[in-house]
């Protein structure tokens, strides 16, 4: 015990806040060693949990001696990493320990510890690694925020160096008796508060920090996501990454095409990244991604770049991007508000989905990750302004070679004319129109599935226009079309089928102006149901009926049913036409026949089967009230013409019907298909071809021209005149 006079003394002097060199050295050694310690442990264990390999860090140290080398070497670098870790971290705890107090308080001692282990981060970061190991600086760059809170972690450590020092010197000031130093344990509740204190202003430490941090992390992860994207870069307005927490904000990303940078594909006002804290009660660390409303903007110039370019959309880096932006895995995906728009010109309107909501969650597998489809997704949606869609199921984003996905799907009021501009390409015009419906997508490595449980289609307006400058692509685009079908037709690992699918209240036209005169058919105020349709023959034979009027007066029914036969086109189809206003045709008339009418009724009534490429049955068109010549008509025409007209309409009225009134003429359409490996719809076009080009219009002719040759260059159809059918 030393005696109050001494004491005095030396409190007066001072010297009870002084410690032996040899103190410093050993608290300042066993400091640095805490540090290190908690440095490394941090550095492996985000190696080992990120994939990168628990004894990277040791290697990548044990590079300043034996290069990259060593990141293949055996437990030799990890033992020189390891020495070249604890000798680091001895010196530099022994320099921090010269430079404090015995008596610096907790607070004082963490702040000076956190501010030295930030300012060897930064001289390691940006002097010392480039220049004396660059093969850790690569790594390193692959881990800037964990190497950046390993750092300081090591000030942690150095901040126990005045509690180091009270304990070697086991001397504590009697601020109660004499004021002197002597002897004591460290009291236990002392030690507790002491920890306490350390890691209360770590935390404060850390979200101070933070804010000085922005400009690094904003540069770090616009380099990192550019690094991996091809034929895209990105554009970063900001960066704020909380370290309490491990909280990453990114605000302001646009994503640019370099081939076409105005403007931008993609416009993100803020994503979010943070670790996903209930998962870690499934020991593993993964994150959490929040995309708040962001907006994709992309023209048809964009869009044709993109299809010309040789790597596909999905090899362009973006999951990869996605990862580089923050060290943890992607577990949970949600887009907030998202709006996607594709303008192709200035005159069209947009087609615009809008309101995303997009949500799926376990997408690493943690849970069920036996079943199918572990992973739960759900959409919802507003498609160009009024529609509606829903999306519901579950996903496997680690199936190989690619993700695969299951869902139901709910759609309603969808406005078809959006399309409009777009199919114009193919030669089809889309007017009004709404769809609903919903049913079941599937698709992954393993099959193929779309299963439409009801669809229908309310007051649609379409027209087909076949033109001289488009026949060559429109012939192609069937061929093409075709082949794709029979590619799908009875495949087992495609499944297509279409339970029930109407059509109401619609019209559908087509216009050919590759005849002289053009012309144009339609059927208007048009029903359809379809029902059973599938690409597999087990399914059975799908059912089909039109009713609607031809050409706007003709009362028609179609009915049929078809099959996917692995035997080519089968299928059964009547058709019947009554009362059709003749005049109405005189384009077609003209074009095929080069004569018109001036009054007069068209029917026809067919029915035809297909199967193994054998076509039989029949065409019966019938012609009542024909009136060809009429002079208020004609009066204007040639002579020759009129003269023609006064022919054809002189024999209709010889070879009518003397019951009826009525002229009818049954073409026979037996015979096999011309080309037997088309594909249902292919043969039914060729068949509707024969039908009303190659055998009414002549039969027409035949039936009002006594004397007119048969076509001899097509032995399959045979004509004949009969009476017509009671109707």
């Amino acid at each position: 015990m030393v005696e109050g006079s001494d004491a005095a003394n030396l409190q007066a002097s001072g010297s009870v806040y002084r410690i032996s060199l040899g103190a410093r050295f050993a608290a300042g050694i066993a400091a640095g060693m805490v540090g290190g310690i908690l440095m490394m442990g941090f550095m492996m264990t985000y190696a080992s949990v990120t994939g990168a390999g628990v004894t990277m860090p040791l290697k990548a140290l044990g590079a300043l001696v034996y290069g990259v080398e060593s990141l293949i070497a055996g437990p030799t670098a990890m033992l020189g990493g390891a020495l070249i870790q604890v000798g680091f971290s001895m010196v530099l705890g022994i320099l921090f320990a010269l430079f404090v107090s015995r008596g610096m308080s907790t607070i004082v001692a963490l702040f000076a510890g956190i501010a030295v282990g930030i300012a060897i981060w930064a001289a390691m970061d940006l002097f010392v690694l480039p220049f004396t190991n660059p093969t850790m600086a690569a790594r390193i760059a692959l881990m800037p925020l964990a190497y950046f809170i390993a750092h300081l972690l090591y000030g942690v450590g150095l901040a126990m160096t005045p509690a180091f020092m009270r304990t070697f010197t086991k001397e504590r000031l009697n601020h109660r008796r004499e004021g002197v130093a002597e002897t004591k344990p460290i009291r236990k509740h002392r030690l507790l508060l002491w920890i306490g204190g350390i890691f209360a202003a770590l935390i404060l430490a850390l979200f101070i920090a933070s804010f000085f941090l922005d400009g690094m992390i904003r540069a770090r992860t616009q380099a990192a996501m550019n690094q991996k994207l091809k034929g895209y870069h990105v554009a970063l307005a900001r960066a704020h990454l909380q370290l309490v927490g491990g909280l990453l904000t990114l605000n302001g990303l646009k994503i640019i095409q370099q081939a076409h940078p105005h403007p931008a594909v993609a416009d993100v006002p803020m994503m979010r990244f943070h670790i996903e804290w209930k998962e870690l009660l499934s020991r593993r660390v993964v994150a959490d991604v929040l995309l708040s409303h962001p907006q994709v903007h992309i023209d048809q110039t964009q869009l044709v770049s993109e299809k010309n370019d040789r790597v596909p959309l999905k090899q362009k880096g973006w999951q990869d991007a996605l990862e580089a932006v923050y060290p943890f895995k992607v577990n949970r995906f949600t887009i907030d508000e998202g709006d996607v728009v594709y303008i192709q010109d200035a005159v069209n309107p947009p087609l615009h989905l809008a309101k995303l909501n997009f949500t799926t969650d376990n997408i690493r597998n943690i849970h069920a990750p036996n079943n199918v489809y572990p992973s739960k997704v759900h959409a919802n949606l507003v498609i160009f302004g009024t529609g509606r869609a829903t999306i519901d199921g579950h996903a496997n984003y680690l199936e190989e070679p690619f993700p695969g996905a299951r869902t139901q799907f709910t759609i309603e009021n969808v406005p078809l004319s959006a399309f409009d501009a777009e199919i114009r390409q193919i030669n089809l015009a889309v007017s009004g129109g709404r769809l609903f419906g919903s049913g079941l997508v599937e698709y992954s490595p393993k099959v193929t599935r779309v299963q439409v449980d009801n669809a229908t289609i309310e007051g649609v307006v379409v027209g087909y226009v076949h033109t001289p400058a488009t026949q060559q692509a429109e012939a192609q685009r069937v061929k093409a079309t075709g082949k794709q079908i029979e590619k799908q037709n009875n495949r087992p690992a495609v499944d297509i089928e279409v339970r029930e699918f109407d059509i109401t209240h619609s019209s559908f036209s087509y216009t050919d102006k590759t005849k002289d005169p053009n012309y144009r058919l339609f059927f208007n105020d048009t029903d359809i149901a379809l029902k059973n349709l599938s690409n597999h023959q087990q399914q059975g034979p799908a059912d089909l009926t039109l009713h609607g009027k031809f050409m706007g007066s003709g009362d028609t029914t179609v009915s049929g049913d078809f099959l996917a036969s692995q035997h080519g086109p089968a299928f059964n189809m009547k058709v019947a036409i009554r009362n059709t206003d003749l005049p109405s045709m005189n384009d077609i008339l003209r074009a095929y026949g080069r004569f018109d009418v001036a009054a007069g009724q068209f029917s026809v009534f067919s029915e035809v089967s297909i199967k193994d490429g054998d076509m039989n049955g029949y065409v019966k068109p019938m012609f009542a009230n024909l009136e060809v010549y009429n002079y208020q008509k004609d009066k204007n025409t040639g002579i020759l013409h009129q003269a023609k007209e006064l022919v054809i309409g002189g024999a209709s009225h010889l070879f009518k019907n003397s019951t009826t009134q009525q002229v009818a003429t049954e073409i026979d359409l037996t015979g096999k298909l011309t080309s037997p490996g088309v594909s249902t719809w292919q043969a039914i076009l060729q068949v509707l071809h024969n039908a009303f080009i190659e055998a009414i219009l002549p039969g027409f002719d035949r039936a009002v021209r006594p004397n007119a040759a048969t076509d001899t260059s097509r032995p399959a159809h045979r004509a004949r005149s009969v009476p017509p059918p009671s109707t």
